[in-house]
């Protein structure tokens, strides 16, 4: 009983420690000058945009198209004015990601294309490290590993921001390594080669992806990662220090409205993945370690389940070796097991060991609450619904 889920973690862990990322070639072919970034903006001005615009000029970049609303759009252009020559501006009438990608895809002339979002910081050696997978003719998507910008102050809710990147590094790196596959090529960086999302196709494809009768605004790096998947292309994940990006989040219970979207996203996309069947002989390993746990993982029944299973197996012990049994297993079950993809934080930032109770706890009330929740509310379009109203009377009640 315990195999099923424990061996999930062990092969993830052997495959985290044997990773490398791929070298940087001594005579590259492609730098710098062959890349396009597209930066989709909401506001057109900010000081995270800002950031994120000189974290690209210092890679040397060739061109950045920020895609701001038609509102906003003397904003991003006073932005641009003030920065670079090397920045154009677009914009779209109404927000709405996919549509922001599409009106800058056509502009773009260089070889790869590297879509990042407004609130993310590369560090200046990245643009190698990111360029060099593809090398190999059949790669067609790059990501790179992401951290949390640390706060001068953190709290809790940046600790379980922080928990959710570390989390997503460890099961997209593992994956990639053991069957090429992964759950999803994150949106906040992201390189692709500049062919494939020009294909026509892909365009009509991507502006009107639905989920039963509605259009979807959102789930644009899963529709993108399922697409070079399903077509054959290989994706890599470049793990190391100098291509690490930096990414904010929510520091508040804001935080918790990120995670009802992240999981509506992943109930769609892995519904949708486990419905091919290519999928699961392509990328076996994927498949039972990511896409298939939307259906199975269900955490707090689970680890109860085992837990009272082994109560009943130590029952015939000595009352002292019963004692010891007892207290390893369950600090296995419900914390040490957990704990393996968070040893990389802890060694970084030691003063958030006082926040190790979350992880467990947290878990739970994501599969409980929000995962279920997620499930039953997959055609809501609208933020305003139970969930959010809870979590509005409860600030309302704590900060007045």
């Amino acid at each position: 009983f315990s195999l099923v889920k424990y061996f999930r973690t062990l092969a993830n862990c052997f495959a985290i420690l044997t990773y490398r990322p791929i070298s940087i070639p001594d005579d590259p072919q492609y730098t710098s000058d062959d890349v396009t970034g597209v930066i989709p903006s909401l506001e057109g001005d900010s000081a995270e945009l800002r950031e994120t615009i000189l974290s690209n000029l210092r890679n040397g970049i060739s061109r950045i198209i920020i895609v701001t609303i038609h509102s906003n759009l003397e904003k991003a252009q006073r932005v641009a004015k003030e920065i670079s020559s090397k920045i154009q501006v677009l914009s779209v009438e109404h927000p709405n990601k996919r549509n922001q990608m599409c009106e800058a895809i056509p502009h773009v002339t260089t070889k790869i294309t590297i879509f990042a979002d407004d609130d993310v910081i590369w560090p200046s050696t990245m643009l190698p490290w990111i360029l060099a997978p593809f090398e190999n003719p059949k790669v067609g998507g790059v990501g790179t590993s992401q951290r949390l910008k640390r706060e001068d102050k953190p709290n809790f809710w940046n600790f379980l921001g922080a928990a959710y990147l570390l989390r997503r590094n460890w099961d997209i790196i593992a994956c990639n390594k053991i069957d090429g596959g992964l759950p999803c090529l994150s949106g906040r960086t992201v390189a692709y080669r500049t062919e494939i999302i020009k294909n026509s196709e892909f365009m009509n494809e991507f502006r009107n992806e639905k989920w039963k009768q509605y259009i979807l605004k959102a789930d644009d790096d899963n529709f993108l990662t399922r697409w070079l998947l399903e077509r054959g292309w290989e994706i890599r994940i470049q793990k190391h220090r100098e291509c690490e990006v930096e990414t904010t989040l929510e520091g508040n219970s804001k935080f918790l409205r990120q995670c009802m979207r992240w999981a509506r996203s992943n109930w769609r996309s892995n519904l949708r993945s486990l419905r091919q069947g290519c999928i699961f002989w392509k990328h076996p390993w994927s498949t039972y370690a990511v896409f298939q746990t939307t259906l199975t993982s269900w955490s707090l029944p689970y680890d109860l389940t085992l837990a009272w299973l082994w109560w009943f197996v130590t029952l015939e012990m000595e009352p002292s070796s019963r004692l010891i049994a007892r207290v390893v297993a369950y600090l296995w079950i419900f914390l040490f097991c957990r704990l393996v993809k968070y040893l990389e934080h802890f060694v970084r930032y030691p003063a958030d060991l006082i926040y190790i109770p979350l992880i467990p706890f947290f878990g739970y009330f994501h599969s409980i609450c929000i995962k279920a929740y997620a499930f039953f509310t997959l055609n809501v379009v609208s933020n305003i619904h139970l969930f959010f109203l809870l979590i509005f009377w409860i600030d309302l009640y704590r900060y007045g």
